[in-house]
C-alpha cells in the first residue's frame, strides 16, 4: 500500500459563495457520462453529531489508472449547501478538532491510500467555513499506475492523525444521503459520474428524551387529533421505540418501527380549555392548551415555521422526491405551514434548481391540513448598506425568481417593492416582504409601504428584536410610523422547521396566524393584513381585542376611538409569570409605555383594561412571559382618538430620519446601536465579503469550469 502523499491546499476561491454553472462563482459538477470506477462507502449508517470514520472506496475500472488520472469525491449536497458545514475535512491534521455543538464545523482529516502500485497526491479546493461554498476532494496518480480491482481510500476522519481527527455527522438524521464521485482517466477533458453513488443514512441519538404533544389550538367539541412524537435530546423523531406503549385517556398503543417515532390518537372533549396528558414508559408529554367551543370556531389558529434554510431530498422511487423537511414539519412537529427560504443568487449552490424543485413542493406538499407557501431572503447588504435581510412570500407557487444583481435596494425604480408590484400586476402574484433580525443584519426604516411589508419578523434563533431598544429594533421601526405586524420563525440553517430544541444565539421561533381556513390565500392575507403573533416556540394561545362601543378591532388593524376597552384571553403552556399591555407612540425616540403588569401565575388568564387615548397615534399590543425564557407577542392594534387615520402613502412619514448604515464589509455584520454588543453571527451568511453592485457585475463576467 502507497500512501498519500498531500499537497498543498488550493486556496478558497475567492467568491466562495458557488452558484449554478451557468450563473458564476465556481459551479457544481456537470458530469455527463458514467465512469469506469465503482464507488463504495464502508459505513453506511451514522449517528447524529459524533465524530465518525469511513473509507470512501473507489474500485478501478477496466481501463486502469496512469499518471495524472484524477478522482474526485464531491461533499454532499443538501438543499443549497454543503454536508461538510458540520465536519469539514483538512488534509492538515493540525486543523482537527473536538466535536462541535455550536452552530460551526469540527476539523477532520481527510487522507488517501491505495492498495496498488501508484503514489497518490490530494487536495481540498476549499479552506472555508462558508456553508455555501461548493467542495470537492481530489486525487491523482502522481506516479505508477493501478489495475483493474486495484482501491483508492479516501478516508474521512482518519483518527491517525489524532483523537479529534474524525468527521463530525450532522445534528440532524438524515436518509439516503448521496456521496457523488467522478473520475477524469487519460486524455478526457471532462469528469465522468461514478454510478451509482453510495448513499448514507444519519440516524438519530436513539434515546429519546422529550413527548412531544400537539393538538389543534382550537376545535368544536366532539373528536380532535393528537399527535405524539418520541424526540431525541436534538428535535430528531426516534424510530427506537419498538415496543413502547403509549397511553392517553385509556388508549394505547404499542410502537412499532414503521411508525418511525411518532403516532396518532382521536380523543372527544367537551367545551372548556384542556391540555392533554401522554405517558409512555419513563417519558410523559403535556400538549399544547385547546380551546373547545360548542360550535365551530369563529375564527382558527395555525402554526408555522416560515424561516428555515436547506434541507435534503432524495429520490422515491417513483419518479418523484422525499423532502425531509415536510417528512419533519408535518409528521414530526405537527406544524400547519411551512416555508423553506432560498436565498437568492449568487448565495445557493446550485440555487436555480432549488428554487425549481421549491416551487414542486408548493404544490405537491400542500395538502389541506398542511401548507407550503414558497418564499426566497433577499439580502439587502448585498445590494446597498442599509437595507436589511426581507423574506418575500408569495399567494402562487409559479415565480420566476431575481437576484441579488437584479433587485435594487427597497424603494428604487429597479427595487424590491417595485419587483413586487410588477409581479402582481404581469403575473397576479401577491407577495409580502418581511424583514428579520433587524438588528444583525440591517435595517430600512425609512422606505415605508405598509401593503407590500406588513410584517416584520420579531424572534428567531438570532434572538429577540423587540424587546431591545435601539437603532434596528421593532420599536424604532414602530416609532418611524411603521404599520408591522409581528411572527416569530427559527431562520434555521439546517431544514429543521419548528425543531423545539434547535439553537443558535438562542431557540427558535413560532409564527401564529389567525384564518378563516387552511389555504394560500387565507394565510397570505393572515400576513398581508398583521393578523399574526410570534413565539419563542411554545404554542401560546394570545387572543385579544379592543371593543369600541359597538366596534370590535383586532391585531393589526388601526382605528380611531373614544372609550376603548382592552380584552384578552390568554392560554398558557406553562404558568404564565407575566401579562403586559404595552404601547408605544409613532414618533420618534418614543418609549415604551407600560400600561398593564400582571402576574397571573396561572395557566390561563383573561382580563379587560380601559385604555387612555390621545391625539398621537399609538401601537398597542400583548407580550406574553412564562417560565424558561418563553414568550408571545401579539401583533399591535393602532389607536388615536381625532378620527384621522394616516392614509399609506407608500412614502416615509413626515420627519423620519434617515435610515442608521450598516456595515457593508459583511452582510450579516452586526449593527453598531452604540450599546451592548450583539452576539456575533455569521451563520450561512454567504461570505465574508458584502458583494456591492460594481462586485455583483465582475461576477456575472467571471465564468469558471472544471478543468
Amino acid at each position: 500500500m502507497t500512501l498519500l502523499l498531500p499537497l498543498s491546499l488550493l486556496a478558497g476561491d475567492a467568491w466562495a459563495c458557488a452558484q449554478d454553472g451557468d450563473l458564476f462563482g465556481l459551479p457544481t459538477m456537470q458530469a455527463t457520462s458514467a465512469g469506469e470506477g465503482t464507488a463504495m462507502l464502508s459505513s453506511t449508517r451514522f449517528v447524529v453529531q459524533t465524530k465518525e470514520t469511513v473509507d470512501w472506496v473507489y474500485v478501478v475500472g477496466p481501463s486502469g489508472l496512469a499518471v495524472g488520472d484524477t478522482i474526485r469525491v464531491e461533499d454532499p449536497l443538501l438543499h443549497g449547501m454543503r454536508f461538510s458545514k458540520w465536519g469539514a475535512p483538512f488534509v492538515d491534521a493540525a486543523d482537527c478538532s473536538e466535536l462541535s455543538t455550536g452552530q460551526y464545523a469540527s476539523g477532520g482529516l481527510v487522507t488517501a491510500s491505495t492498495d496498488g502500485g501508484a503514489t497518490l497526491g490530494m487536495s481540498r479546493n476549499v479552506n472555508s467555513e462558508d456553508i455555501h461554498a461548493y467542495a470537492y476532494t481530489e486525487v491523482t496518480v502522481e506516479s505508477g499506475d493501478l489495475a483493474q480491482g486495484d482501491e483508492i481510500r479516501i478516508r474521512y476522519g482518519d483518527l491517525d492523525g489524532g483523537e479529534h481527527c474524525g468527521h463530525q455527522m450532522p445534528d440532524r438524521a438524515f436518509q439516503n444521503v448521496k456521496w457523488a464521485g467522478y473520475e477524469r482517466l487519460g486524455d478526457a477533458t471532462e469528469f465522468a459520474e461514478l454510478v451509482p453513488a453510495p448513499t448514507f443514512d444519519v440516524e438519530s441519538t436513539g434515546t429519546p428524551s422529550t413527548l412531544l404533544v400537539v393538538v389543534p389550538s382550537y376545535a368544536q367539541a366532539g373528536p380532535i387529533d393528537v399527535h405524539v412524537a418520541f424526540l431525541d435530546r436534538l428535535g430528531n423523531a426516534v424510530a427506537g421505540v419498538a415496543g413502547t406503549t403509549v397511553e392517553l385517556d385509556g388508549q394505547t398503543h404499542t410502537m412499532s418501527v414503521e411508525d418511525g417515532g411518532v403516532t396518532d390518537f382521536t380523543v372527544s372533549l367537551t367545551e372548556g380549555v384542556h391540555r392533554l396528558d401522554v405517558e409512555a414508559g419513563p417519558l410523559t408529554g403535556t400538549s399544547n392548551p385547546v380551546v373547545v367551543s360548542t360550535d365551530a370556531p369563529e375564527r382558527q389558529l395555525y402554526w408555522g415555521d416560515l424561516h428555515v434554510h436547506h434541507g435534503h431530498s432524495y429520490p422515491d422511487g417513483a419518479g418523484g422526491l422525499v423532502n425531509e423537511n415536510h417528512v419533519y414539519a408535518r409528521d414530526v412537529i405537527g406544524l400547519d405551514v411551512v416555508t423553506e427560504s432560498m436565498k437568492l443568487a449568487p448565495v445557493e449552490i446550485e440555487g436555480a434548481a432549488l428554487w425549481e424543485q421549491l416551487e414542486e413542493d408548493c404544490v405537491a406538499s400542500s395538502s389541506d391540513d398542511y401548507l407550503v407557501l414558497l418564499g426566497f431572503e433577499w439580502m439587502g447588504t448585498l445590494v446597498a448598506s442599509g437595507q436589511g435581510h426581507h423574506n418575500l412570500y408569495f399567494d402562487a407557487c409559479d415565480v420566476e425568481i431575481p437576484s441579488h444583481a437584479t433587485l435594487g435596494p427597497l424603494a428604487d425604480e429597479d427595487g424590491v417593492y417595485a419587483w413586487m408590484a410588477q409581479l402582481e400586476a404581469d403575473e397576479g402574484v401577491r407577495s409580502v416582504a418581511i424583514p428579520h433580525a433587524s438588528i444583525y443584519t440591517g435595517f430600512n426604516w425609512d422606505d415605508r409601504d405598509d401593503q407590500l411589508r406588513s410584517v416584520v419578523e420579531v424572534y428567531s434563533e438570532w434572538g429577540n428584536s423587540i424587546d431591545t431598544s435601539g437603532p434596528g429594533g421593532v420599536v424604532d421601526a414602530l416609532n418611524s410610523g411603521f404599520r408591522l405586524g409581528f411572527i416569530a420563525a427559527s431562520d434555521n440553517h439546517d431544514g429543521w422547521m419548528g425543531n423545539p430544541f434547535s439553537e443558535k444565539d438562542d431557540k427558535s421561533g413560532l409564527a401564529a396566524f389567525w384564518a378563516d381556513e387552511l389555504s394560500r390565500s387565507a394565510i397570505w392575507e393572515s400576513l398581508q393584513g398583521k393578523h399574526t403573533y410570534g413565539t419563542t416556540g411554545e404554542r401560546i394561545v394570545v387572543d385579544w381585542w379592543i371593543e369600541d362601543g359597538d366596534t370590535v378591532v383586532r391585531e393589526g388593524e388601526e382605528v380611531a376611538v373614544s372609550d376603548p376597552v382592552v380584552h384578552w384571553e390568554i392560554h398558557g403552556t406553562g404558568p404564565i409569570e407575566s401579562l403586559q399591555l404595552v404601547r408605544v407612540e409613532a414618533t420618534e425616540d418614543a418609549a415604551i409605555e407600560l400600561l398593564v403588569d400582571e402576574a397571573p401565575n396561572a395557566l390561563d388568564t383573561t382580563g379587560s383594561f380601559t385604555l387612555p387615548v390621545t391625539d398621537e397615534t399609538h401601537a398597542v399590543w400583548v407580550t406574553v412571559s412564562q417560565g424558561r425564557g418563553e414568550k408571545a407577542w401579539s401583533s399591535p392594534i393602532w389607536v388615536t382618538s381625532d378620527g384621522e387615520i394616516p392614509a399609506d402613502s407608500g412614502d416615509s412619514p413626515p420627519d423620519t430620519e434617515p435610515p442608521e448604515s450598516t456595515p457593508d464589509s459583511d452582510p450579516d455584520s452586526p449593527v453598531d446601536t452604540g450599546g451592548p454588543a450583539p452576539k456575533s453571527r455569521c451563520d450561512g451568511c454567504g461570505g465574508g465579503t458584502a458583494l456591492g453592485p460594481w462586485v455583483l457585475g465582475l461576477l456575472f463576467m467571471t465564468r469558471r469550469r472544471l478543468g
